[in-house]
């Protein structure tokens, strides 16, 4: 079965993930956690699926681009166009309603301490 970029950007689009993507970039817009979502599942399953489980997993990436996280999202769509000369299809939509709990800047030291301890900004 293929899962298509646009399932895994929807499967991360919730208040956790962007929680993580704050602290680790040291604040995070939408147009940043969009990034941020096609960099974390360009990082292979292995990474993506431990992050899925237990986001505080992510304390124990070596490197994040210094959140640099834009241009992977956009891979899968260029190489496409480039080998058949068509647009993209839509295909699957991403889900656009973000789910779960919005947080408060002030939390996220207590909601997620190793990622806070690891890239947090005091």
């Amino acid at each position: 079965m293929t899962i298509s970029l646009r399932t895994l950007r929807g499967e991360i689009y919730n208040w956790n993930f962007w929680a993580a993507a704050y602290i680790i970039n040291g604040g995070c817009s939408d147009d940043c956690f969009s990034d941020f979502r096609g960099w974390l599942i360009g990082q292979g399953k292995p990474v993506f699926e431990s992050a899925v489980q237990n986001i505080e997993t992510l304390s124990e990436l070596k490197e994040t681009n210094d959140g640099d996280w834009e241009g992977l999202s956009y891979i899968a769509t260029n190489v496409y166009e480039k080998k058949t000369g068509n647009d993209m299809p839509q295909g699957i939509q991403e889900n656009f309603e973000i789910t779960g709990e919005e947080w408060e800047e002030d939390d996220l030291k207590n909601k997620y301490p190793k990622l806070w301890a690891k890239f947090g900004i005091e």
